[in-house]
């Protein structure tokens, strides 16, 4: 069975930032969404900084003699039009792990404690 949690952070139209949250086990149509404000999305990016997740783009590593492990996807787009585009199985970029604890702790802190995950 495949699983996964799906982190979006997006500008709507209006200029409102907009999160979805989508824990492992949980049905994309069950996933939560909120609106919040562009301190938020500073956050986001100073995380992005601070691992110099930049330099992931073009990072596309498996490991092809696992057979049952993990993998991620990640794809930043900003507004001037650049990109960050990585995935890897069973092999990540450097700072991988802080990267992912730090994401899911801010992400994480908007999800709803009622809802069961």
């Amino acid at each position: 069975m495949n699983s996964f949690v799906r982190y979006v952070l997006k500008k709507d139209k209006s200029g409102k930032y907009v999160v979805e949250i989508c824990p492992d086990q949980v049905a994309e149509e069950d996933k939560f969404i909120s609106e919040v404000n562009g301190g938020f999305a500073e956050e986001i990016v100073m995380i992005l900084k601070k691992y110099h997740v930049g330099r992931w783009n073009g990072f596309k590593k498996i490991d092809r003699m696992v057979l049952d492990g993990d993998g991620f996807s990640l794809e930043v787009s900003f507004q001037n039009g650049s990109r960050i585009y990585a995935h890897g199985y069973m092999r990540y970029p450097k700072n991988y792990s802080a990267v992912r604890a730090e994401l899911d702790n801010v992400f994480m802190e908007l999800y709803p404690a009622d809802r069961n995950i």
